[in-house]
């Protein structure tokens, strides 16, 4: 059985994804501050691949609701 989230449940839900998804772009940012030599590809594709993913949820979850 499934039960839908009131509001107020849905605006907590919307905010958390929202704090992680701000979160990863700003790790993006300050690793993409640093020169290339101390850059870290692997990290800067970890977080890209991880922000486009709580991105999409958020858009997904905004358009349909939970």
């Amino acid at each position: 059985m499934s039960k839908l989230l009131n509001p107020e449940q849905r605006r907590l839900v919307v905010g958390a994804i929202k704090d992680k998804v701000d979160n990863y772009a700003e790790l993006l940012r300050h690793e993409n501050a640093k020169p290339l030599v101390d850059q870290d590809i692997n990290l800067i594709n970890q977080l890209t691949k991880m922000y486009h993913e709580h991105n999409e949820i958020l858009n997904e979850v905004q358009r349909v609701g939970v």
